[in-house]
């Protein structure tokens, strides 16, 4: 299975030894219709405007989709959807609607956020 990150779990980013144990596939964007927000000390990327969101895709094994669930707080604070790759589908994790703190990265490229 394929997971698309943007934040926390891509290389060199805190959350990323989390992904012990995938392969990367690339380094992609999604499809346009994704908004990202800087929510501080991370991303939420949502299905929204006509933007891309910059990314890496890795291939998992389903029990690290377990884990990472957990870590990103998944069903509660975030949701799984699929989105369409070069690779085919993938796995992104979506928050539910427009977030009320931060704002959005019209780049949509976490490690261009202002610091």
């Amino acid at each position: 299975m394929r997971l698309f990150v943007y934040g926390t779990l891509m290389r060199g980013q805190p959350a990323h030894r989390l992904m012990r144990g995938a392969r990367l596939l690339g380094r992609i964007a999604t499809p346009r219709g994704y908004t990202l927000h800087d929510l501080g000390p991370y991303p939420a990327a949502v299905r929204a405007g006509r933007g891309r969101i910059r990314g890496e895709l890795y291939a998992i094994p389903p029990a690290m989709l377990r884990r990472l669930d957990a870590y990103e707080n998944c069903p509660a604070e975030y949701r799984r959807a699929t989105i369409a790759t070069v690779f085919g589908r993938a796995w992104i994790y979506l928050y539910p609607c427009r977030p009320r703190r931060g704002h959005g990265l019209i780049h949509g490229d976490w490690r261009r956020r202002e610091r």
